[in-house]
């Protein structure tokens, strides 16, 4: 095999340690009981930057997608705040994320109200399962609470009515949102990524693991044997 494309093929290799089965496992659940009531439950996902929060949302999308039965379907929408970050801005940044023709005409004077049913209805007509807002904290910034209790109103119907669960992912503030006591009822599966620690001896053992992991994926020859740092 050529020696970049080896090397690319590492670099692109995603191991599943235990903190990602675990949100994947949530994400799952929220998928398979969506029908289950209209309140629907949904997920926070928080982490530092460089905790993994991007590439956890892009493997996850890239797994859901390989097992769909239908092309014309989209069991994952994965979007992010619009740079005005504003509400109406970021609902039709999920119209263009859904493929939905003449999407650029809601930006035009006349086309901007009801973007909440325009979007009900998309997300039924695509059959979309999940809702995965990435960066969801800039949309919350600077914003008074009147501010963030509207917000979290759109996104309550829009979720409701669809009957989609939404993944909330973003910096540790974007906790915000459970301010809201309407949100708080519907945000009982929490989870917060971490950086990985070596000075304490059990996450060192945690992140050792993760680290042969990675190992047994390097396109060597011999696989490196980190068996003395575990005894350390």
């Amino acid at each position: 095999m050529d020696i970049m494309a080896t090397v690319t093929k590492f670099s692109q290799c995603y191991i599943e340690h235990a903190q990602v089965k675990d949100i994947m496992g949530e994400l799952d659940s929220l998928r398979a009981q969506r029908f289950l009531s209209k309140d629907q439950q949904c997920i926070l996902i928080t982490g530092e930057a460089g905790t993994g929060k991007s590439a956890l949302i892009d493997r996850y999308k890239g797994k859901a997608l390989a097992s769909q039965l239908c092309g014309r379907q989209m069991p994952i929408l994965v979007t992010r705040i619009s740079a005005k970050r504003d509400l109406g801005s970021t609902l039709v940044q999920m119209l263009h994320d859904l493929d939905l023709f003449g999407t650029s005409q809601y930006k035009r004077r006349g086309f901007a109200t009801n973007l909440e049913q325009k979007l009900v209805n998309a997300l039924k007509r695509t059959k979309v399962e999940l809702i995965i807002i990435n960066e969801f904290q800039e949309i919350l910034e600077y914003k008074s609470k009147q501010e963030r209790q509207a917000i979290g109103n759109s996104l309550k119907y829009i979720s409701e009515e669809a009957q989609v669960p939404i993944a909330f992912v973003g910096m540790p503030w974007a906790e915000q949102i459970c301010e809201d006591p309407q949100w708080e009822s519907r945000l009982i599966r929490r989870r917060k990524l971490i950086h990985f620690h070596y000075i304490d001896k059990v996450k060192r053992g945690y992140y050792l693991s993760y680290i042969k992991g990675l190992a047994e994926r390097m396109p060597l020859e011999f696989t490196p044997n980190f068996g003395e740092l575990t005894r350390r």
